[in-house]
């Protein structure tokens, strides 16, 4: 009885995820919206950071116009990223690091911090939780998403998307929105390849992705076109190879 709930609860969360990202940006656009379509990038292609959407919204995709995608906040100075590297990387132990004491002043302060710690045992708790999790990286490799392969361009069969998102601005650049501290350890492993999955388009890079599977992206210039045809966030969009040299009937 509690594994059937569990999949029809499972059932329920998958089915109102996609349709509140059909109704909040999904039915304006023809390209494809879906928190459960997982890319594998570089982890070295996320240079920058934004500030996260709220938690109740992260669940779904959205496409928002603006200039947020030109801020220029870098990643790597990020205080989890500076942290995990010394510890990581440098071998400094973690009550050693700024950033640590900065957390437990936090939540001297306020009460609570950094995922919910109220006190130095649960800070200590969640050190040795990253710790475990840097060690499980590094021996068997990133966690593949249910229902893919390595590497596999798809649809994870997860009811709740996970792991590492982020946000793509008008350019096509990546931008982290969350997992941090995965895309950290990622980078600190020098690892080829992680999954991740998309939390926010740029109206401009939609609008780029709807002309691709419109067939609309053959009147634009060939060089552009190319640089888009390789993007992760375009390459599964394209059903054939694209050719640029072939003849083109809008213009014939």
């Amino acid at each position: 009885m509690d594994s059937t709930k569990a999949r029809i609860k499972c059932a329920y969360r998958h089915t109102r995820t996609l349709l509140m990202t059909w109704m909040i940006s999904g039915y304006r656009h023809r390209a494809e919206i879906t928190p459960f379509r997982v890319l594998w990038i570089n982890p070295n292609q996320i240079i920058k950071e934004t500030i996260p959407l709220p938690k109740k919204l992260r669940p779904y995709c959205h496409v928002k116009d603006g200039d947020w995608d030109l801020m220029e906040k870098c990643f790597e100075d990020d205080p989890i990223f500076t942290m995990l590297t010394a510890h990581f990387q440098s071998g400094v132990g973690w009550s050693e690091i700024a950033y640590y004491q900065k957390i437990l002043e936090t939540i001297k302060k306020n009460g609570v911090d950094w995922h919910g710690c109220r006190n130095e045992k649960d800070v200590s708790a969640r050190c040795a939780y990253l710790d475990g999790l840097f060690n499980e990286i590094r021996n068997t490799g990133y966690r593949v998403p249910d229902g893919l392969r390595y590497g596999e361009t798809g649809l994870a069969k997860t009811c709740t998307p996970r792991e590492i998102a982020v946000s793509i601005g008008r350019d096509g650049e990546m931008i982290i929105e969350i997992g941090k501290h995965r895309l950290s350890m990622a980078k600190i492993l020098a690892l080829p390849l992680v999954p991740v999955r998309v939390m926010i388009r740029h109206q401009v890079w939609q609008e780029l992705r709807d002309r691709v599977v419109t067939g609309k992206i053959r009147k634009m210039p060939a060089e552009q076109v190319q640089a888009l045809v390789t993007h992760p966030d375009i390459a599964y969009l394209i059903k054939k190879p694209f050719n640029s040299n072939a003849s083109n009937p809008a213009r014939d």
